[in-house]
């Protein structure tokens, strides 16, 4: 049994990720933009701004990526735009979503790390015993030996 893998299904493979940053970059870029103090109306035309710009590029590299024609020697501008502007995007977004990866995951294990450090501060050490509780209970025990 042969492991080759057909080229469409790498594409596919390779596109997959790119879809899922995008979705998480869109995510995060909603919250944000909601998060905001400006009006209502006004934050949902950048959202949909935002998604329109991010699905157009989107499309824009999966197009060369599915696409069977080849292109001799394509002019500049439809190498800038057809070619170099999604691929930028692509890598670009690909590596935004693990840099704010590892910075939620770094933040999260720094806010762990100061709970629990913060926890076994604040735990006072066990009392020791009570010499007047012994005391106590010490005469309880001989006035009950001394009775009749």
């Amino acid at each position: 049994m042969s492991l080759r893998m057909q080229i469409g299904t790498f594409r596919l493979l390779a596109l997959i990720p790119l879809l899922l940053a995008q979705a998480y970059l869109f995510l995060r870029a909603r919250s944000a933009i909601l998060s905001s103090l400006r009006q209502g109306r006004f934050r949902y035309g950048v959202i949909i701004a935002t998604g329109l710009a991010m699905g157009i590029l989107s499309v824009m590299n999966a197009g060369p990526v599915f696409s069977r024609t080849t292109w001799v020697e394509p002019s500049w501008g439809a190498r800038t735009f057809l070619f170099y502007l999604p691929a930028i995007w692509a890598f670009g977004s690909i590596f935004s979503v693990l840099l704010l990866g590892l910075t939620r995951a770094a933040s999260m294990l720094t806010k762990t790390a100061i709970r629990l450090y913060r926890k076994g501060a604040n735990r006072e050490a066990a009392p020791g015993p009570d010499p007047d509780r012994r005391r106590l209970l010490r005469a309880g025990v001989v006035s009950l030996a001394a009775a009749p």
